[in-house]
């Protein structure tokens, strides 16, 4: 997993002087969860939350983006939290740390090269050529990103330029955090979405987060629903059909119908977080009309994410 290239934009003296506290956030989703959570912590003085508390929105590698299922990025999550332990990754988050950084250069989605998996496994295979294996944790720094910056050259040499090994090596140091597992929490916010998520999965899903002392925060259908809370419109809504959350149009479901008939502008790729800042705490309010309990969020209509929220807001 990692962290928002804009995110990741930290001063020597920032990353010196980090917070007390840090909440890493994994999302299901890869775009409105992500949005959420840095509007968060881009106005946290002014939600009011603990200046010493930092939130740590952890986004999916490029090779990962098409992940559904909440139980999929469990594993990912973890290697990145022990490698946040150690500070040290190995040679395969290095490549896909690269890859990641590739695709988000130049609006280089729109061309028309290999899929980021492949071009991962291709630069894998160079540097197995040369002695790395993807387990190896990175020692000689100089000569892995070397051969990575030159991998991708080599792949499009029209549209990638920057084979600056040190704006490399910048952007890896702003993927790394320092965790502690006795002091850090680490969330987990996920849709319930029953068309994907069967009941076995998600008590699996709660048995994981128990042993890994992991917060889980679900929302029942969908993380529209937290949103839709923030609003009182809410609360004059039929429950079974935000329950049963139907499609009202090719790409359009009923809550995001809904929601959009109350947040100005909104789009999946861009929830307009300030429109939403100044209601957090009536969705925290309103969300103790619906279920907020973790096992009844399995099949009842609800979200505990507003629990999240008092938490960070000391409430």
């Amino acid at each position: 997993m990692r962290v928002n290239s804009t995110f990741g934009k930290r001063s020597k003296t920032e990353i010196e002087r980090t917070p007390k506290v840090k909440y890493f956030i994994a999302f299901e989703g890869s775009e409105t969860e992500s949005q959420y959570f840095s509007g968060v912590e881009e106005f946290k003085n002014e939600l009011g939350i603990d200046k010493l508390f930092s939130i740590i929105p952890l986004l999916r590698h490029s090779d990962e983006v098409t992940w559904s299922h909440p139980c999929k990025f469990i594993k990912p999550l973890i290697l990145t939290l022990n490698e946040f332990k150690s500070g040290q990754m190995s040679i395969e988050s290095v490549v896909k740390h690269s890859v990641d950084r590739f695709f988000e250069c130049d609006s280089i989605y729109e061309v028309e090269i290999c899929s980021p998996k492949t071009m991962i496994e291709l630069i894998l295979e160079t540097l197995q050529d040369s002695g790395y294996q993807k387990d190896d944790p990175i020692k000689n720094d100089a000569a892995v990103l070397k051969l990575i910056c030159d991998s991708l050259y080599a792949v499009c040499p029209d549209e990638y330029t920057d084979k600056s090994i040190s704006g490399l090596q910048e952007y890896l140091e702003n993927q790394v955090f320092y965790y502690d597992p006795e002091l850090d929490k680490v969330c987990l916010i996920v849709d319930r979405d029953p068309g994907n998520f069967k009941p076995e999965q998600y008590d699996a899903l709660l048995s994981v987060c128990k042993k890994h002392r992991f917060s889980l925060y679900v929302s029942n259908p969908c993380f529209e629903f937290w949103l839709m809370l923030h609003f009182q419109k809410i609360l004059e809504l039929d429950r079974g059909l935000m329950l049963e959350n139907r499609k009202i149009a090719k790409s359009k479901r009923y809550l995001d119908g809904e929601l959009r008939k109350e947040l100005k502008g909104y789009k999946k790729n861009n929830i307009h977080f300030e429109n939403l800042k100044d209601n957090i705490d009536v969705a925290i309010i309103n969300e103790h009309q619906f279920c907020e309990d973790e096992l009844g969020l399995k099949t009842e209509l609800g979200s505990n994410v507003g629990r999240l929220m008092s938490e960070l807001k000391g409430n």
